[in-house]
């Protein structure tokens, strides 16, 4: 099935192992250049007086994630080191839909399912804007 997927598919399909932090890295290693681009396209091309707001945005993202999120905080950790980019445009890509559509959003939502394995307070969380 898979290969199935694959043909259909522009997409490179990246498999990876281990705890959070060496997912994270062999990901960001393995995809560096695409993440590269995507930050470059998504974000800096589109708003290019704003880099230092979106950062420290990012950061703002990344406060809240440490204290609820350790697992996924460590898998961008690696995927941060792997890849190159700072820790702020890992979290500013996780946050792509919030950037891009904003208020304005029409047609577009994000959401986010958390199992009790992946939190600080053992909770399932489950949001979307």
């Amino acid at each position: 099935m898979l290969e199935a997927v694959i043909e259909r598919m522009p997409y490179t399909i990246v498999e990876v192992s281990g705890s959070p932090y060496e997912r994270g890295f062999a990901y960001g290693s393995l995809m560096k250049n695409s993440l590269k681009r995507f930050l470059q396209r998504e974000f800096y091309e589109r708003w290019k007086d704003t880099k230092k707001d979106m950062l420290l945005f990012g950061g703002k993202c990344l406060d809240e994630m440490r204290d609820c999120l350790p697992k996924a905080t460590e898998f961008l950790q690696g995927l941060s080191n792997g890849s190159g980019l700072s820790m702020e445009e890992a979290v500013m890509m996780q946050c792509h839909e919030e950037f891009v559509h904003g208020i304005e959003m029409t047609g577009h939502c994000s959401a986010i399912a958390v199992a009790p394995t992946e939190t600080a307070d053992g909770r399932t969380y489950v949001g979307q804007n």
